[in-house]
């Protein structure tokens, strides 16, 4: 059972960080918002656009409100939390939530209007930044004698660049990486190489050997979906270039018929089950300390399988990014909250979501997992806890993959829902990997065109 609260947990973060963890002082749900700053010399106020609140961002927005008297925080929330007995949880996690929130922020922004600050996770921000409506954030690093750039995990900001230009800088990220089940590996006579690349063709291999030896799977509780959105966030840069569309395309249709091969194998299952250990992998999105030593004993940390072996860097995620808006009048004002929410600070709170994209709050909270876990701090049954030298080497494997992040997991979230609809087509023997393709080319053409 403790097994598998943890891997509920993981899922439950993984959904929240789809949809940010910010706070809300006001909810607007999507009215138009230009900020009323009546005079320059004294009071000012930031609105901040975020799809879903809670109490983080109260929290720090207050703490610089008293460190700035004149500042004034308006949060503008659009997909407001149910609360925790309340039946509308499904529909505010929705799909259709957050597209409300893309939909309107992203009108706002284009008719010069909207939040100073926006949380800048699902918007399409390629569109964002063609339209010369966000600020590119180097302008204000170089002015600002005041920052320290080697503070920071560079290989993150530049890897979030666009252009040479950063128009939404992260606060948080998570790693992508595979748990290997050392037994089962040992078994089946698996060797892999931590710090060495492999690919999905490589797992179908080794998938292939893994049930040859019995009834274990390579991974478990990993439906087709999953797997689509790995490719697509791999391979987005090849499939939307310049915002033109590219999915009629042979890669594209390679990699439906690759994912669609794994299921029909046998290597891979979309079957639901409870018993993780007959999975000798499993995919981890590293985006705490805790979550570091609460893997069980008997597993090791390896690269993530990629689509191709030119990958530069390992996979991460994004989970909390800011923009500031291009027409916002109190710009200067937005960077120094930047500023203070990258600080060791605000960045080792007990709700802060993510590792720290500040290079010595990482290190606290990683000492501080390694207390709390010789100190019995931690909340898990003894058998997931490591002894210390294994929770020292972990934590030493996860750093060095933090230092060689550098391929940013992205895709436009319509653009998915498109690709995810139409795919299932494909798995299901409806249509062809040709014209599954062709529909999706045209669909998502004429997202990108609007």
């Amino acid at each position: 059972m403790n097994i598998m609260r943890t891997k509920l947990l993981c899922m439950l973060l993984t959904l929240c960080v789809l949809l940010t963890s910010c706070d809300s002082a006001s909810s607007d749900s999507g009215a138009t918002t230009t900020n009323p700053n009546p005079d320059p010399n004294g009071e000012k106020t930031i609105v901040i656009a975020v799809p879903s609140a809670d109490g983080y961002l109260k929290q720090v927005a207050a703490q610089f409100e008293d460190l700035h008297p004149n500042i004034h925080f308006e949060i503008q929330e659009f997909i407001p939390l149910p609360k925790p007995e309340s039946s509308d949880v499904v529909i505010s996690m929705s799909g259709l939530g957050m597209e409300k929130y893309v939909q309107s922020v992203t009108t706002q922004v284009i008719a010069g209007k909207g939040a100073d600050l926006i949380f800048m996770n699902n918007l399409p921000q390629d569109k964002f930044v063609e339209k010369n409506l966000l600020v590119n954030l180097y302008d204000l690093m170089e002015k600002d004698k005041s920052i320290d750039k080697s503070k920071y995990y560079n290989n993150i900001l530049q890897a979030s660049q666009q252009g040479d230009g950063l128009y939404a800088i992260p606060l948080s990220f998570s790693v992508g990486m595979v748990a290997g089940n050392t037994n089962l590996m040992e078994q089946a006579n698996i060797k892999l190489d931590q710090d060495k690349p492999w690919t999905w063709g490589q797992f179908k291999d080794i998938g292939k050997q893994i049930k040859e030896q019995g009834d274990s799977l390579g991974f478990t509780n990993f439906p087709p979906e999953l797997l689509l959105n790995d490719y697509l966030e791999e391979s987005y840069p090849q499939l939307v270039q310049g915002g033109k569309a590219n999915f009629d395309s042979d890669m594209f249709r390679s990699m439906m018929q690759e994912i669609k091969s794994m299921y029909d194998d046998g290597i891979l299952s979309s079957e639901f089950t409870q018993d993780y250990d007959k999975g000798v992998f499993s995919l981890q999105d590293i985006s705490s300390a805790q979550q570091v030593l609460m893997t069980p004993m008997k597993s090791k940390y390896y690269n993530k399988p990629t689509v191709n072996d030119t990958l530069q860097g390992l996979p991460f995620k994004v989970y909390n990014s800011l923009g500031i808006n291009s027409s916002s009048k109190v710009q200067l004002e937005a960077w120094e909250f930047i500023k203070y929410l990258l600080s060791d600070e605000v960045q080792t709170m007990p709700d802060f979501a993510g590792l720290p994209v500040n290079k010595q709050a990482a290190d606290k909270l990683f000492d501080d997992a390694l207390h709390q876990l010789a100190n019995g701090m931690l909340d898990s049954s003894s058998e997931l806890l490591p002894d210390t030298e294994t929770a020292k080497q972990r934590i030493e494997d996860v750093k060095k993959f933090m230092e060689q992040a550098g391929a940013r997991n992205y895709v436009d979230n319509k653009v998915y829902m498109i690709v995810r609809e139409e795919f299932a087509t494909f798995m299901n023997g409806q249509k062809s990997a040709k014209d599954v393709s062709k529909l999706i080319q045209n669909r998502v053409t004429t997202y990108l065109n609007e």
